[in-house]
């Protein structure tokens, strides 16, 4: 009987923890994949539906989202993050 809470243990005996048969930190990076298209997915939306006007406080608002979409989003496909 598999333990989901199990040690996953690699190479000289580094050990780390392991969810659902995959390392902890993965899970971590796969939820911040998640949460970087989601959270470009609303903002999208919310800039479509209420047709904002191009300011500077608008651009600071959804320039992190954005780029991080741009730059996490391909970082992660190529990873297989979402696999």
């Amino acid at each position: 009987m598999a333990c989901p809470l199990a040690v996953f243990v690699a190479g000289i005996g580094a050990a780390a923890p392991v969810v659902w048969g995959r390392p902890a930190m993965w899970l971590v990076v796969q939820g911040l994949a998640v949460a970087v298209v989601v959270s470009a997915c609303v903002s999208a939306a919310a800039l479509w539906r209420r047709r904002l006007t191009p300011s500077w406080a608008v651009w600071l608002r959804l320039a992190p989202v954005g780029l991080a979409a741009v730059g996490f989003v391909p970082w992660a496909v190529w990873w297989g993050v979402a696999a």
